[in-house]
């Protein structure tokens, strides 16, 4: 039996005010991990996420909901503070 790449959830709201709900994959970071954003400051961050390539981009900044396969919050409503599709992964950090 193959396990799901994807068994999580993210969920945001779109510039349009629609709901938007994408199956990724938390992984927890090990240790402290910081992300210096565009603006210069740094922040701590706990998790990488793995979304699927075809994902369309997220804006970094927007609150995010995630839940686990057996719909368990692992966050809510916090920053979605990286986002960034590359040419074989789709990923994302807060």
């Amino acid at each position: 039996m193959v396990e799901n790449q994807y068994p999580d959830t993210l969920t945001y709201e779109d510039q349009n005010g629609n709901e938007v709900t994408i199956e990724c994959r938390f992984v927890p970071v090990r240790g402290t991990s910081f992300f210096k954003k565009q603006d210069g400051t740094e922040v701590q961050y706990s998790y990488d996420i793995a979304f699927p390539l075809e994902t369309e981009p997220i804006l970094s900044g927007i609150e995010v909901t995630g839940k686990d396969k057996s719909g368990s919050f692992i966050v809510y409503q916090q920053e979605l503070i990286w986002f960034h599709i590359g040419q074989m992964h789709c990923r994302g950090k807060m």
